[in-house]
């Protein structure tokens, strides 16, 4: 997406609230007086987009073959999607919830609920299992950020080692689980387990995320990183994730005068069993379970991308302090840890 000067005066603003610590929650967000001054500068911007094209399609490629696959995530500049990518990889027809229930049923995860970057959403512990055997009552369940592969990282043999080498590391073709030692881009990994109907709210995050659908419909609703002021994201500092106050059920509307979404490029998608996602840094997305679903989500980071992606969401999420990038490094695989008392 092409700037104006409207949106780098509004990305220096963005600076000075980080580091000033402004406007940390929603309601002193709509009255900081540096907010209010930067929201003019972004509806200047919007007002511009959206008058010069009212639907602003995001390119999202999908392709059927590997070679295509690998040659768009090493540019890391869309979002591809491979059909069929996972089709014949062991994890489609071995992991189910009962193969989790009796693999790592007692292993205590943190219960986080679909506002995910809010601090109300980490819940605490809960066994897997518990969870599990919940699914079908009242309340809808969902299993989110479990780091699978570095709690039995045999696992990682489920999935195809030499795909994950060639997408993560094309030049040198190695990984490591994170934590583990040697040599290797170090990967993390988040597993996801849901119920038909639930979601995560918007968000984006500064890794890479190759992600694998493996059972159920998962429906996907993504931003361009440029979209940040256009989908109302608070001043959090956090490290390397950023919510939102949009959401598609209720804001998806072009009269709406708080949500500028005709100057977003955006695109909504479903995935299907075995298809394949790359989703380069910083891509803002919602995402739904049309259906049961189990998916994985391998993560890692790299500089150069992620400056690809946005330059000012890289560096925000550099100078974090709730808590410092240092800090969340040391407890990265676990969602839950880096961000509970935050």
């Amino acid at each position: 997406m092409k700037m104006n000067i409207f949106y780098s005066a509004a990305c220096t603003l963005r600076f000075i609230e980080h580091m000033l610590g402004c406007s940390i929650d929603q309601d002193s967000y709509d009255h900081n007086r540096l907010s209010a001054f930067r929201d003019g500068l972004i509806e200047k911007h919007s007002s511009r987009l959206a008058y010069k094209n009212k639907q602003r399609l995001l390119d999202v490629k999908i392709v059927s073959t590997q070679p295509e696959f690998f040659e768009i995530t090493e540019s890391a500049k869309f979002p591809v999607i491979l059909r069929d990518g996972a089709k014949q990889w062991i994890c489609q027809n071995k992991w189910s919830r009962e193969f989790f229930r009796k693999k790592c049923g007692n292993v205590r995860v943190y219960d986080v609920d679909d506002q995910i970057t809010e601090q109300s959403a980490i819940k605490g512990h809960r066994e897997l299992s518990d969870i599990i055997d919940n699914f079908g009552a009242s309340e809808k369940e969902y299993i989110r950020f479990v780091p699978i592969l570095n709690r039995f990282p045999e696992l990682l043999q489920d999935l195809d080692t030499s795909f994950v080498n060639k997408v993560v590391s094309p030049k040198k073709n190695s990984v490591r689980i994170w934590g583990e030692k040697g040599s290797g881009i170090p990967l993390r990994s988040h597993l996801f387990i849901g119920e038909k109907g639930t979601k995560t709210s918007i968000h984006c995050e500064l890794t890479n995320n190759l992600f694998i659908n493996v059972q159920g419909q998962k429906q996907w609703l993504i931003f361009h990183p440029s979209s940040m002021f256009s989908l109302r994201s608070p001043v959090s500092r956090k490290p390397g994730v950023f919510g939102s106050m949009f959401d598609s059920e209720r804001d998806f509307s072009s009269s709406n005068s708080a949500f500028k979404i005709n100057a977003c490029e955006h695109s909504s998608f479903i995935l299907q069993p075995g298809d394949i996602l790359y989703l380069p840094p910083f891509y803002w997305h919602e995402v739904k379970n049309l259906s049961d679903n189990i998916s994985i989500g391998v993560r890692w980071y790299d500089f150069k991308k992620a400056m690809i992606s946005s330059k000012t969401l890289n560096i925000l999420s550099l100078l974090s302090t709730r808590p410092s990038m240092i800090k969340a490094i040391k407890n990265a695989v676990e969602y839950g840890e880096v961000h509970k008392d935050y």
